[in-house]
C-alpha cells in the first residue's frame, strides 16, 4: 500500500533526533518522505536521490546515513538494497487503522533482508496485540489483524526445549505408575539396543513387590544394575539385573563385573551376558596347530570319516589337517 504523506511528530527534533547533526536530521526527514518506503517502513536504497533531495553530496549523505544507523534510527541492508525506518509503523498511526495495518503487515512479509525482518518483528511486537473485531459506521464487520502473529512469521521465536525429566531409578523415585523408556547405550551399531522399548516399574511398586530379605546374590545383582543405571539411565534395569545375576551364579566376582559394566558403558556397547563375559575373560583364543583342542578336532574328524554313513567334510575343515 503506497503512502501519500508522512507524519512528523512534534518531539522528533527534541527527543527522537536529539544529538544528531543537521545533515542526519535532514536525511531522516527525506527518508520519511521517500516514495518507495511502504507503511511498515521498508523501502529501496536510493542514496543519490536522497542526496539530491537534501541538497547534499553523496559523501555527506553517506556520512549522515551511517550516523542514523549508529543511532538505531534506520537499518540498511546493502545485499538486498533495502532500508528500514525503524519507528515509522509505530509513529505513522498505522496501527489505528485496521485496513491500513492489514496492508502494512502484508507488505512486511515481502521484506527480503533477514536483519530487517528481525528488526521489523521487534517493532511489530511493540504494537498492541490483536484488537477485538468491531463494526464500522456503516454496519460492516471490521476484522483487526494481528501484528504479533506477523512478527512470529517474520522472526519465528525459538521453539521451547522439551523439559528434561529427571532420571528415574528403580529405588529412589517417589513417583508411582510406570514409564516407557527407550534404549540403553549410545552406539548406533548392530550391537546397540538404542531402539529397544523397555517398560520398567517405578520405585513404589518395585519396593512393594521386592522380598523383605532378598538373597545375597540377588542383592548384589541389584547393586550392580543400579551402578550401571547411574551411568546409562535409559536402559532396561530388569534386563541388566538379570544378566548380572547370571554372571554371579556362574562364579564371576562382584568387582570384575562392576568394572566390566563401566567399560561397556564408556564404550557405548550393549550389555549382554556374552559381552560381559568377554569383557571380563577377554576374547576367546583360536585353536592353533599343536594345541590339544586342535588335535582333538582332527581325531574327531578321522573318527567320523571311518564310519559307514560318513559324509565328506566341508573343504575348509579338510584343509585344517586332512585325514588322520
Amino acid at each position: 500500500m503506497a503512502r501519500s504523506e508522512a507524519r512528523l511528530q512534534f518531539g522528533l527534533w527534541r527527543t527522537g533526533l536529539d544529538g544528531h547533526t543537521s545533515h542526519a536530521k535532514l536525511v531522516y526527514a527525506v527518508l520519511l518522505t521517500e516514495p518507495t518506503i511502504n507503511q511498515c517502513g521498508v523501502g529501496a536504497v536510493r542514496t543519490s536521490r536522497w542526496a539530491r533531495d537534501a541538497s547534499l553530496t553523496i559523501v555527506e549523505t553517506d556520512k549522515a546515513l551511517r550516523e542514523l544507523i549508529a543511532g538505531d534510527k534506520i537499518l540498511i541492508d546493502e545485499d538486498t538494497e533495502e532500508v528500514f525506518v525503524r519507528t515509522l509503523i509505530r509513529n505513522d498511526g498505522v496501527a489505528k487503522q485496521p485496513y491500513v495495518l492489514k496492508g502494512a503487515l502484508r507488505e512486511a512479509l515481502q521484506t527480503t533482508s533477514p536483519s530487517i525482518r528481525r528488526s521489523l518483528a521487534r517493532e511489530l511486537r511493540k504494537l498492541p496485540p490483536k484488537q477485538p473485531d468491531g463494526v464500522s459506521k456503516t454496519g460492516a464487520k471490521v476484522v483487526y489483524p494481528d501484528p504479533h502473529a506477523t512478527a512470529d512469521r517474520l522472526d519465528p521465536p525459538p521453539s521451547p526445549k522439551p523439559t528434561q525429566k529427571a532420571p528415574e531409578t528403580l529405588f529412589d523415585s517417589p513417583q508411582k505408575g510406570s514409564e516407557t523408556l527407550h534404549g540403553g547405550g549410545g552406539g548406533g551399531g548392530t550391537s546397540s539396543y538404542v531402539a529397544t522399548q523397555v517398560e520398567i516399574t517405578t520405585a513404589a511398586r518395585a519396593e512393594k513387590r521386592a522380598p523383605a530379605n532378598p538373597r545375597p546374590i540377588t542383592k548384589a545383582a541389584q547393586d550392580l544394575a543400579k551402578a550401571y543405571y547411574e551411568l546409562v539411565p535409559l536402559c532396561s534395569f530388569p534386563g541388566i539385573m538379570k544378566i548380572c545375576k547370571r554372571a554371579l551364579e556362574c562364579g564371576y566376582e562382584f568387582e570384575p563385573i562392576r568394572a566390566a559394566l563401566v567399560r561397556l558403558a564408556e564404550a557405548n556397547r550393549a550389555v549382554t551376558f556374552d559381552s560381559l563375559r568377554i569383557e571380563i575373560d577377554g576374547p576367546p583364543v583360536r585353536a592353533a596347530p599343536g594345541d590339544d583342542r586342535f588335535r582333538a578336532g582332527l581325531a574327531l574328524a578321522a573318527r567320523l570319516e571311518a564310519e559307514d554313513d560318513y559324509r565328506p567334510a566341508p573343504p575348509n575343515l579338510r584343509a585344517l589337517g586332512g585325514t588322520a
